[in-house]
């Protein structure tokens, strides 16, 4: 993880939201920030620039004033993160500005933290499923991983949320479920919040060091790849075509 300073552009589209933020961060702190949010999934692609063009023009910032990018890297839509990683990249590339990836669903959880509450963090994974992480906020302020992040239907969740949390009326009260997911029904009578901020959130948590350090990587921008949890049905048609003509380099690799 390198120090964040300056100008920091974060952008998130792992979820139904386009999720921008402009930091100007001194001495660890953020000192101005500008975020804006677009809750529309099938727009990204159109919204996104724009978005972040706005939030530029708010601060009267040229973007070559930049020092570094961040962005969410999933788990979450497939179609959202590849726009999300491109417009990222193209950035990076065109100023020569490092990038710094985090995990998507850690910054969701970390709108809902509360000292001594677990938090899990849920996105709409299709099938019936979420993508989902889970974390303990203790008393001493540190942030501590209890569910890594995968792939569950809502009735393993709440198993995995009564399993850490025990049950009863108690239970509602040490729990917040922080939702990139339209239907939060599934998740009752858990304290539901919807998880927006997600782009400010990875700055601050990249500040934060007690946070989840490891989550966070400056990536050499080659290898910078999404979190997609399923690879397989995240390959565009003609990679899954040419390890269909070719399954030995397929198992080779």
């Amino acid at each position: 993880m390198t120090d964040l300073c300056g100008w920091v552009l974060g952008l998130d589209t792992s979820t139904q939201i386009s999720s921008v933020a402009l930091a100007r961060i001194d001495s660890g702190q953020i000192m101005q920030i500008h975020e804006g949010l677009a809750a529309n999934d099938e727009s990204h692609n159109e919204e996104l620039l724009p978005l972040i063009d706005s939030l530029f023009k708010k601060a009267k910032l040229g973007v070559e004033q930049l020092s570094s990018i961040m962005v969410g890297a999933g788990p979450g839509s497939f179609t959202g993160l590849r726009i999300g990683f491109g417009a990222a990249k193209g950035l990076s590339f065109a100023l020569k500005k490092p990038v710094v990836n985090g995990c998507s669903l850690t910054a969701m959880a970390w709108s809902g933290r509360r000292e001594g509450e677990c938090v899990f963090a849920c996105s709409d994974a299709r099938r019936s499923e979420y993508f989902c992480r889970g974390f303990l906020h203790s008393s001493e302020n540190e942030w501590r991983e209890i569910l890594p992040a995968g792939i569950l239907s809502a009735d393993a969740l709440k198993e995995v949320i009564r399993t850490n949390t025990g049950s009863g009326t108690g239970a509602t009260k040490r729990v917040a479920v922080i939702c990139g997911h339209p239907d939060r029904g599934d998740l009752e009578p858990y304290r539901c919040l919807e998880g927006k901020a997600i782009a400010q959130n990875l700055i601050e948590i990249a500040l934060n060091q007690k946070a989840s350090p490891t989550d966070y990587n400056v990536t050499q921008l080659s290898s910078i790849q999404p979190n997609y949890i399923r690879p397989v049905a995240a390959k565009t048609i003609r990679e899954r075509l040419a390890e269909r003509l070719n399954p030995q380099a397929d198992q080779a690799g």
